[in-house]
This record gives C-alpha cells, structure tokens and sequence, in this order.
C-alpha cells in the first residue's frame, strides 16, 4: 500500500530544502543512441540528420517501468481530439512521478530555487529541438512570457498562475538556455504547478514559426496578412478585428484539442508525436513519432517506441464508440465508459483490452453545486444560506445513488481530501450525511418556511423555488443520472429541480448564469486539494458553487467578478499564504486552516467516496506503472508515460 501523506510530504520537503534539484531520472551513461527504423531510412536519404544531432546534449533518460521496448506498430485510439491531446501534449517543464510523490525536470535539465523560492533558475537542455528541427532556446520561454502571456495587448490580465502579491512574474533571459523566474514573493509550490494544465505556457510557443504573426516581430506580414484575410482559410470567417484576433488563431490559447486545426498541422512541438494527416471527412487524425524528441530509454534508444498514433473521432456517436471498443478495434480510450465496466471485464479475451482498475485523485464520486453568485440574486441568497445546503444534504439518499449509478460502491461522504492525506479533515468528510428528511425539513424550514398549495417551497417573493441544475454533456451518463435521482429526493422536501442538458457548463459560470450543477470533485489524494483547491475557497475559475467571487480571484476587473465579503477575503488571503510560503510544514498547517475554514462554510455537497476509475489498454501494451492515479492534476493518460508503451509481440 503506497503511503501519499509520506510521500507528499518528503517530495515537497525535497523541492524546498535542495536548493539546487536535478530530476532527471538517471544520468546520461552513454553517448551512443539508436533510432527507430522507420527513422533509420530517413537519416540514409538524407531527410533527418543522425540521431546523435538530432538529440540534446544531454537526453532526458527514462529507465523503463518493465522493460527495454520494441519499436513499431500503430496505436489505435478511440476518443475526441481534445482527448488525444491529453495522451500526447502533457509535456511540460516539470512531470509527476506515477505515483504523484513528486515532480522531477522534465523539459528542464535541472532547476535551481533561492532560499524563499522567490527566483527559480531554470536551465534547458542544450541542442534540444522543435519537432521541426530548429533549436527550443531561452529564447522560446521569454517569446512565450514576454510577448504573449505577460504582454497585455495580446493576453490582457497576466495569468494568476504567474502572479504572486499582485505582481506577475518577471522572465530573463540569461544565456541561451538559462532563464530566470523571479516572483515578488515566495511561490514555494512553483514546480508542482509546472507539472499541470495551465503550465503548457512557456513551451507551446515556438517563438520562429509564431513571431511571423507577431506585430512587434514582423509588422510588415502582419499588415499584409490584415490586408487580405480572404487568403487564409482559417481567418476568413473568423471576425478578426486586430492582429491580436488574428496572431491568437494561430498562437491558440492552449494545446487543447489543437490537433483538429489544419492550420496546426505544420506546428513545431515538443510532443511524442506530430500531425501527419487530418482527415474530417473519415474522422481520422494520424500521428507520426517525432524524430526530435529528447528522451531515450536507458539503452539509449531513442523514444518514442511507437511508431504512429490513429485516432478515431468520436464526438457524436459513444454508442458505435462502445461497440467497436468491444469488437477490439482499438487499444486504447480515454474515459472508458464507467458504467460499461462489467461488459468491458467480461470481455477481456475478445476485445483484447486489458481492464486497469486505477484510483481516482477525486474528493468524491461527484459535487452537488449551488451557485451563491448566480445571477438571479433571490435565488442567490438562498443558495448562500448554508441552512439550505445542509438541509439539501441530509434529504440526498445517497445509499440509493450508490446503488443505482455506482454498483453499491463507495461509502457517504462530502467532498473533502482523503483519510490519507496529510490535509485530511474529519468534519469536512463526515458532517451532513445522514439521510433524514426530517432533519432536511428542519433546516429547510429556516430558509424557505412557505409552501404553495402543492407543498413546494416558496421564495420571499412569493414564487415557487424551482432549481435549475445544468449538466454537461460531455460527462456522459452518470451525472444525468445523478441529477435525476436529485430531483426525485428534493421534491422529497418541497423544492422543484428541473435538468438542463448543456454543452459546457463554463459559458454560463462566466456571467454568473450557471444555477447549480453536478460536477467532478478534485482535490483528494496528497496534497492536490493545494493544487487544485476549487472545492475548498473561491480561487479558482472552476469554482462553481462562487462564480463571482472565483472571477473576482482571477482578475477583480472581470465583468462578473463579485468582491467576497471580509470572512471569504481572509480564507483566501490564507490560501495565497499557502502558495507563497516555501516552508513545506507550514503550507500544510495553512491548508489545513483553509479546510477548516471550507468545513465551516460547507460550500458544496458530495455524495460518496470517489470510485476507482478503470482503464482500457491493449493487453499486447507493454511499460505501465505499477500504480497510477486518474485525475486532472496528474496528466489523465500521459502519467504513464505513454512515449514509453510499446507492443509485445510474444
């Protein structure tokens, strides 16, 4: 059994006590490399020059979770685009280990960090390259920062994952490949936000092939291309009104599902794998290995193993998805459907998919979110009273939920950090789970005592309170189906809930018009409910049952952004404390004060222990970890490494 709180706590220990950290996880032994095959033929008609040139001074060496690979084959991917691109662009300056103990330098060759982790020094690997061959410099990462993120003509309010004490960060390029980031205070949890999401910032923008559309880099082209938008299919229809419109359709904001764009194809990465072909009308995405790609394996082999990607877009039909997943025609998913696992358990031998049953990084198997900031400000102060939620909590029968979508697994809980992690907190895990209708009137009855004549509750206003919960639909079944159940128990007590369907729930959260939902509940193992503390205070862009107050956070000039009263102001003052402090133990006394604080307040309900999540993967697949977690924070997919899967012919 892996102990996370011993784990969490000695990764972040290291990362602020060495001072200098080099990650790699092993030495360069060897200066003799080999090259895939395919690779070989190319190098002999002179299309690539030899592996040797093509690798970094020092390769980023991986010691394979099994064994030394096989090269070739073709891997056969059911999902969106957007999902692919989990498997293939989570590469990003840092990398968690499988088991999230930690981080280690994964673009970078090493970092350093001054005392109060204010100046991080980072330093690349030299003679790495862009999957088109030109040098990834310092260069990159100041274009990146300087000229886009930071520059506010192109990107507006610098992100907030780049500010600390309201100042956003300062880049320098110190030499080629040295650049320094210095922060106005302390951001001891640098290296771990390097290892997630929003941190595609500093690599996925090749300063050659973007400046070309950069006003301060190439005005002349710039004006031209203004000119005649005509010319450019992708910019035709697009309603560019400045070059700014026109520059970020070719920057994107980010590397999400950037593989359905043709006008990507050409586009340098740092990736496994490259675009070779788009085809919409098949719905086909083929990928090929990248012959720059900086890492090799211990022998020196030079990853990835598998020679191409063949995605499959599924984006309207799951159903012909399911079936062919069944009949074996692909070796891999992402999000399996949940509710399909028996089906796809005893199905094993036919479809050639091996079920992975791997723990979940959630605080629960899902949220129940009222928004406090919704746009309707009756409907507002009823969700702000924490009465209503308690008494929501206890008429949620969450055995029957249980029963119903989760195959009686699970036991009732809120949403809160697990029993192992070191930011545990009893109250916050246990308190308003019993399922007493009784009680769920009593507390009701505080808010919203007047019933219609049908015994609906009413608001002040004399209207019948009815509750509008929007689901999005690219969570499948399960959420649906929660919120039907949520809807037959809140008539239980008087309240008419009403289901929207919807694409995404982001649109509506933005202008405050999102009501309530069902959702995901990150931050359980470790110490991700730091990392991502969306439950937990206001301070994130996903913090649903706050919109406002979460808007605030972000940037305080957004158009939705409500100023938190004084009791939510300190919590989050302390949760910045949580951020900047470089001392490991005392960021984790100040979560926890922030948790309690979470506790307190009862911000969002949940409803059971979060379910193991099971993946498929060709049972011919070769290198896994021993263990894993699924989770947003961890990278989805590409946790196991997936440069590193190969096909076992035996």
């Amino acid at each position: 059994m892996v102990n996370h709180k011993r784990f969490y706590l000695i990764s972040a220990l290291l990362i602020v006590l060495l001072g200098i950290l080099t990650t790699s996880p092993r030495a360069v032994l060897s200066q003799s490399y080999q090259e895939a095959p395919m690779l070989v033929a190319r190098v002999a008609n002179g299309d690539l020059p030899p592996v040797e040139e093509r690798l970094p001074q020092t390769p980023l060496v991986v010691e394979p979770f099994d064994e030394i690979g096989a090269y070739g084959g073709e891997l056969r991917y059911a999902g969106t685009y957007a999902d692919v691109t989990t498997f293939i662009a989570w590469e990003f300056l840092t990398h968690w280990k499988p088991d999230m103990s930690g981080v280690y330098a994964n673009i970078l060759e090493s970092y350093e960090v001054n005392e109060d982790a204010s100046l991080y020094t980072f330093h690349l690997r030299e003679g790495m390259r862009w999957s088109d061959g030109v040098p990834f410099t310092a260069d990159d990462i100041v274009f990146a920062m300087n000229d886009i993120y930071l520059n506010p003509e192109v990107r507006g309010q610098a992100p907030a994952n780049l500010v600390v004490n309201g100042e956003p960060v300062v880049v320098t390029k110190i030499d080629d490949y040295t650049v320094t980031f210095q922060f106005a205070g302390s951001y001891g949890l640098f290296p771990e936000f390097l290892a997630w999401w929003p941190s595609w910032q500093p690599i996925f923008f090749p300063k050659h092939w973007l400046s070309q559309y950069h006003m301060s880099y190439n005005p002349e082209n710039v004006q031209a291309i203004m000119e005649s938008l005509n010319s450019y299919p992708e910019l035709a229809n697009a309603n560019i009104q400045s070059w700014v419109d026109m520059f970020n359709i070719y920057a994107l904001t980010s590397p999400w599902a950037f593989v359905q764009y043709t006008h990507q194809i050409d586009r340098p990465t740092l990736f496994a794998w490259v675009v070779k072909e788009l085809d919409f009308q098949a719905g086909t995405l083929t990928l090929e290995r990248n012959p720059y790609y900086w890492k090799v394996d211990s022998a020196g082999n030079q990853l990835p193993y598998i020679d191409t990607i063949t995605l499959t877009n599924f984006d309207e039909n799951n159903d012909i998805k399911l079936l062919r997943l069944l009949a074996g025609e692909f070796d891999t998913t992402k999000d399996a459907p949940q509710e399909d696992y028996s089906l796809f358990l005893d199905s094993q031998d036919t479809s050639g998919l091996r079920v992975y049953d791997v723990p979940s990084d959630s605080a629960n198997a899902a949220s129940i979110v009222f928004n406090m900031n919704f746009v309707d400000a009756q409907k507002a102060a009823i969700y702000a009273n924490r009465d209503f939620r308690i008494g929501v909590s206890h008429a949620i029968n969450r055995q029957q939920i249980m029963v119903l979508v989760y195959g009686d697994m699970g036991v009732p809980r809120q949403v809160a950090p697990l029993p192992d992690s070191p930011l545990y907190n009893q109250q916050l895990e246990t308190q308003y789970t019993k399922f007493d209708l009784t009680l769920a009137n009593e507390y009701l009855d505080r808010v919203l005592p007047q019933k219609d004549d049908e015994g609906y509750r009413l608001m002040p206003d004399g209207d019948r309170l009815v509750v509008n919960f929007q689901i999005g639909e690219s969570f499948g079944l399960g959420f649906s189906q929660i919120a039907e159940l949520i809807v037959q128990q809140l008539d239980a007590v008087g309240i008419e809930a009403t289901i929207q369907l919807v694409e995404s729930i982001n649109a509506p959260s933005y202008s405050n018009q999102l009501e309530a939902t069902i959702y995901t509940s990150e931050g359980g193992s470790g110490i991700s409910a730091i990392l991502d503390p969306r439950w937990f205070v206001p301070a994130s862009e996903a913090s649903y049952y706050a919109t406002g107050w979460a808007s605030w956070y972000m940037n305080p000039n957004n158009a939705s952004a409500i100023m938190p009263p004084d009791h939510i102001l300190a919590q989050i003052d302390l949760y910045r404390q949580v951020l900047s402090t470089p001392d490991t133990d005392e960021r984790i006394r100040l979560m926890q004060e922030v948790l309690q604080i979470a506790a307190d307040e009862f911000y969002v309900i949940g409803i059971a222990s979060p379910q193991t999540r099971y993946w498929l993967i060709n049972e011919r697949i070769n290198n896994l970890p021993d263990i894993w977690f699924d989770g947003w924070i961890p990278g989805m997919q590409s946790i196991t490494s997936p440069f590193q899967w190969f096909f076992d012919e035996g």
